[in-house]
């Protein structure tokens, strides 16, 4: 499941590697910390990174522009996927963290808004007395304007972070609590992957439930489930009136967002979505290449790459199309 970030809260390489070879295939990436790269360094990104897996380094830079500019590099050359830096940092320093992304290997770089860790009065401790939904989006606010891919946000700010910056704006949600589990711990705001991608998580971040159960793949397992779950009770919503095709390919953070749009469009239109992964086809391979995800309505390319859930209902609106495109 593409959308579950694994934390690797832990203190070894070895634990580490341990939990990504019981976990593979079960993670859309690896989250790696403060905590453990402090013990282990590059040395370990590299390992997960040649082992094909996606690795986000959450370090959370927070520095003068150059400093964050500098780092945001080093980790581009690390080959990470995704990694964070602290959105209070202002808008002089997302710029920079956003100009320093490579060519060659381009991260995800997104921006921490306020630590789900933090509650209202403990926002106002250090001095922040607005409302902690207001800094959220404030801080939302700067990292969309300095062309940052996203933030990090708790679940309770996600519905109204979807709804201001739009569906291509990744929004990763930590503090994602197995089931019915509440919070016991250091965590303040917290959801169910479930109530998390409802509300519009792009990916969610899940650690102690997953590395501290007794088995980690099973646990993984059933959040996976929780999450095909919900995917396929908002597709299947309603009497089916228009088919749709998506092709899409593993691990790719385009054809996740273009899922998320389906997933809502589906709350409001009756449509029914076959996914196609075409990497197990070649002839779809040199059909689409990398203009991946591509949705498609009985031949005709409606989309490819970003679609907002407005602009695709008033695709899905007109005639039925002339066939342009291969079916499946």
């Amino acid at each position: 499941m593409d959308q579950l970030v694994i934390a690797l809260d832990v203190d070894t390489r070895a634990r580490a590697l341990e939990l990504a070879d019981r976990l593979h295939g079960l993670a859309g990436a690896f989250k790696i910390g403060s905590r453990l790269f402090t013990s282990e360094g590059p040395a370990l990104v590299a390992a997960l990174v040649d082992r094909g897996e996606r690795v986000f380094l959450d370090l959370k830079y927070h520095d003068i522009p150059s400093v964050v500019a500098d780092a945001v590099r080093t980790a581009g050359d690390l080959r990470v996927w995704m990694l964070t830096v602290h959105a209070s940092g202002g808008p002089d320093m997302l710029a920079a963290a956003a100009a320093a992304r490579g060519a060659s290997h381009r991260p995800l770089v997104v921006a921490v808004t306020v630590l789900t860790s933090l509650s209202e009065a403990a926002l106002a401790r250090v001095g922040v007395t607005r409302r902690l939904a207001d800094q959220v989006e404030t801080l939302a606010d700067l990292a969309q304007q300095a062309g940052l891919d996203g933030v990090v946000a708790s679940p309770w700010e996600t519905p109204r972070l979807r709804a201001r910056c739009g569906e291509s704006f990744a929004i990763v949600t930590p503090g994602i609590r197995a089931g019915g589990e509440q919070a016991r711990d250091d965590q303040a705001r917290t959801l169910s992957a479930a109530e998390a991608v409802r509300a519009g998580a792009t990916y969610i971040v899940v650690g102690r439930p997953i590395i501290r159960a007794p088995d980690p793949a099973a646990a993984a397992r059933a959040i996976c489930e929780e999450l095909a779950a919900v995917r396929a009770g908002s597709r299947q919503r309603g009497a089916i009136g228009i088919r749709l095709c998506l092709y899409t390919r593993p691990r790719c953070h385009l054809c996740d967002e273009m899922k998320a749009v389906l997933d809502r469009v589906a709350a409001r239109a009756a449509i029914e979505v076959q996914e196609v992964d075409i990497s197990e086809r070649t002839d779809l391979e040199r059909a689409y290449g990398w203009d991946v995800p591509v949705l498609v309505r009985d031949g005709e390319i409606l989309a490819k790459h970003r679609v907002t859930e407005d602009e695709l209902m008033a695709l899905l609106q007109r005639p039925n199309p002339r066939p342009l495109a291969p079916e499946p």
